[in-house]
């Protein structure tokens, strides 16, 4: 189910509908195709950026409807691992490319003053291969759940068929003292 998706510069206004299978802190496989304006590839870092904003707008989307996601730039560096200059560079790119559009806002948290606030809200449709073809998704739900073997919750009764145990001198026992020798082993 994947696809590469490429934009020309006559159809990155037209095309507003990007698909993918999983997001989040990893570049989706559909996307390794995703082009700017001037189409060029997007880096790595910036399509791995994409990747995070639609998913936790989709966290968000859950809870409270809302279009925009509004993190730090401490947030974005702790999960990508790069500096606050390399996201910033990041976001322009998308933002060029026509991906999102960003500002700055000074928000009121808990009676804390919070300033330079990313506001984030992409310009494109995001839509999960599973949201576009709901109903065979369903039919492969119901396939995988009855394809599962029932598992027992009882103990085996027997773990040696023949019944026999093993002889002593087979058994290793890591825990008696190594400085004792085999002979005196053998006395006792």
């Amino acid at each position: 189910m994947t696809e590469s998706l490429t934009f020309s510069n006559a159809l990155v206004e037209n095309s507003d509908i990007i698909f993918y299978n999983f997001v989040g802190n990893f570049i989706p496989p559909e996307w390794r195709n995703l082009t700017n304006n001037c189409d060029k590839r997007l880096s790595t870092t910036s399509r791995q950026l994409l990747s995070l904003i639609v998913s936790r707008l989709q966290i968000y989307q859950k809870d409270k409807l809302s279009e925009e996601l509004q993190e730090g730039y401490h947030f974005f560096e702790k999960e990508l691992g790069v500096c606050q200059r390399r996201v910033r560079q990041c976001l322009r790119e998308l933002k060029i490319s026509g991906f999102i559009d960003f500002t700055l806002i000074t928000t009121i948290k808990y009676n804390i003053k919070c300033r330079n606030i990313l506001c984030i809200k992409l310009l494109k449709k995001f839509i999960s291969f599973r949201k576009a073809n709901d109903n065979s998704y369903r039919s492969d739900c119901i396939n995988i759940q009855s394809s599962h073997k029932k598992i027992s919750t009882q103990q085996e009764e027997k773990f040696n068929p023949n019944g026999k145990k093993f002889p002593p001198h087979n058994i290793i026992d890591n825990n008696i003292s190594i400085s004792l020798s085999r002979a005196c082993r053998h006395e006792i």
